[in-house]
């Protein structure tokens, strides 16, 4: 039988101890992740404040624009109530003249 594998204390110290990647490709990676997390920043911060409509505002002013039997014809096979677009109708229509 043979005996299990040690080191004694001078084979212990030919170890490498280092990592395997030298500071140089630590830093780049560092350097890149940053400037990754700062273009996510920057794209996400771009615009911020100009309006954008959303689906259900887009929805809501295309409805209002429609005639009063359309959209009541249209909500009547929708869950939205057509009260809600009857008013948006006419304020558009108000503010229009």
């Amino acid at each position: 039988m043979s005996e299990p594998l040690t080191l004694d204390r001078r084979q212990r110290c030919m170890l490498p101890t280092t990592s395997p990647f030298p500071l140089s490709s630590t830093l780049l990676l560092c350097v890149l992740l940053f400037g990754a997390l700062l273009l996510g920043f920057g794209l996400r911060c771009y615009r911020l404040g100009d309006q954008s409509v959303w689906w259900d505002e887009g929805l809501a002013a295309w409805a209002a624009r429609q005639s009063l039997s359309d959209s009541g014809q249209w909500t009547a096979a929708d869950v939205h109530p057509p009260l809600y677009f009857w008013l948006l109708h006419f304020l558009a229509h108000g503010q229009r003249r």
